[in-house]
């Protein structure tokens, strides 16, 4: 069964009238409930940010209480769901705020900090997983997770762009084939490419259909070791189905 991370921090709501709310997570709960009782991560520590972010845009973020409170326990949802699919049990971070508009410096699209370059990273100092291959399936390009990991051989970071919902298909299923090594397969999950949301291509069934990819892919590379961790998505009405069947093509219901 899917691991679901969930903490009721990710419901703070520090930047009022956001389009990235609070809203996006109560829209996402009452579809979850097969995976309760949800799993509660601990917050990272300040120090778990300079792994990736340099000292000026932590002290940002000081600033903001409310704001580094939630960030740290979006964060500490990320190394849960890192750890959590280590040891074969596959999971998907329920958190916000997103993340993978941030690079070490500076952030945009209603990211502060890079969850998920923060989570491999920690990961790869506690473990002997040294081949990270992260899977960015957002609307937009995960620019903030490339260039940290520009330099770094050992992650990859895949995105999967088209303007047509065949081709975006097409080439996820092509690029998922091709991947020869990975000791954990780390997915960053929009759900924005939603043909009613801004990226205007898939359906709902097609995000089963990515989870079972990823999910036969993850099998074949590295014993099923995968986590998935919430970026966009923001079409209310719909989004609590779309994360669902996401959830159980990934966990292979």
């Amino acid at each position: 069964m899917l691991e679901v991370i969930y903490h009721t921090d990710y419901e703070n709501d520090f930047s009022p009238g956001s389009l990235e709310g609070p809203q996006r997570i109560k829209a996402i709960l009452g579809s979850l409930t097969k995976y309760r009782p949800f799993s509660k991560p601990e917050p990272a520590s300040e120090a778990d940010l300079y792994l990736v972010h340099e000292p000026s845009m932590v002290a940002r973020l000081r600033s903001r209480r409310l704001l580094m409170e939630t960030v740290l326990v979006a964060v500490g949802g990320a190394l849960h769901c890192a750890r959590s699919a280590l040891v074969n049990r596959p999971a998907f971070g329920l958190l916000r705020p997103p993340g993978h508009h941030a690079d070490h410096s500076d952030s945009w699209g209603f990211c502060y900090v890079n969850n998920m370059a923060i989570a491999v990273r920690k990961i790869r100092q506690e473990t002997d997983v040294r081949w990270v291959v992260i899977i960015d399936l957002d609307h937009h390009v995960g620019d903030g997770t490339q260039r940290i990991f520009v330099y770094d051989a050992k992650v990859s970071v895949v995105n999967i762009t088209a303007v047509e919902r065949e081709q975006y298909l097409e080439k996820a299923e092509n690029v998922l084939r091709v991947i020869r090594k990975a000791d954990l397969l780390a997915v960053s999950m929009g759900f924005d490419t939603y043909e009613r949301d801004l990226g205007g291509l898939l359906k709902t069934e097609d995000y089963r259909l990515l989870g079972s990819w990823l999910r036969q892919t993850a099998e074949r590379l590295c014993g099923g070791r995968r986590f998935a961790l919430l970026e966009g998505g923001y079409y209310l009405p719909d989004l609590g189905r779309n994360v669902l069947a996401f959830c159980e093509g990934f966990s292979g219901e």
